[in-house]
């Protein structure tokens, strides 16, 4: 459930809009045709409908941007709506034209053509939901998957901050090779695909030692600190060839 306000500015504006719409369709006809009796029989009906068509296309425009709406069914799947609303209200409008003296056909015709709308709109939005369900759930997956490249950031981040510690050359190789980790990170393909879970176990905890290593660094001084800045620039490119061997298994 969410709860975000519906944007009342567009809401308004296709209000307003609908609403003009329908105030044209009610006085304007009369002007052309100002003898009642030269009216047709489903003069006032066609009126009523021709306006009920015109709240439908408002609604429509409108419903995005009502979070509820846009929490229920899928955007993706959201216009298509369109290409049945469209041809409906074309149908609709030749059938008040052209039907006008049979009432059994206008009623017939308006019948089948709202009924077959109906269906396909229906059916579109339940595959609407059912894709909008499926967003939620790849997002909660994408939020709860192990990211590679946070993790090496972190930890490039955290040695920059001891960067006084060990030579110039060693942290320079360090960070070099922590480097060129992020980068491999970035185009991995995401975590959690069948097939690739002994890999990702494994990469996800070299990564986690390689953090330890990196947070110890500030303690260490001289040779020690010179080593340990080797030991874990060897880990990172180690961790490359990992995440190289993943990306090859998952193609197999």
């Amino acid at each position: 459930m969410t709860s975000e306000k519906p944007r009342a500015f567009p809401i308004l504006l296709c209000l307003a809009l609908a609403l003009s719409a329908m105030a044209a369709t009610i006085v304007l006809p009369g002007l052309f045709v100002a003898n009642p009796s030269a009216r047709s029989a489903t003069w006032d009906v066609s009126i009523a409908i021709a306006c009920i068509l015109e709240a439908i296309i408002a609604l429509y425009a409108a419903l995005p941007f009502f979070p509820r709406v846009r929490a229920s069914i899928s955007m993706a799947v959201y216009p298509s709506i369109v290409f049945v609303l469209l041809p409906y209200t074309l149908a609709v409008v030749l059938t008040l034209v052209f039907t006008a003296g049979s009432i059994a056909l206008y009623a017939t015709l308006l019948s089948g053509e709202t009924i077959l709308a109906l269906a396909v709109v229906g059916a579109l939005a339940a595959a609407g939901n059912t894709r909008r369900k499926g967003e939620r759930t790849e997002a909660v997956e994408r939020a709860s998957t192990y990211k590679p490249v946070i993790a090496v950031r972190a930890i490039r981040d955290e040695l920059a901050s001891a960067q006084a510690v060990g030579s110039a050359a060693s942290f320079k190789a360090c960070i070099d090779a922590l480097r060129r980790l992020e980068e491999r990170s970035v185009s991995a393909t995401r975590f959690g695909r069948p097939g690739s879970e002994s890999d990702e176990t494994s990469i996800e905890a070299g990564i986690g030692a390689l953090a330890a290593k990196v947070e110890r660094l500030k303690d260490l001084s001289g040779a020690e600190a010179d080593a340990a800045l080797a030991a874990s620039a060897g880990e990172a490119l180690a961790l490359v060839k990992s995440l190289d061997r993943r990306e090859k298994n998952l193609v197999k």
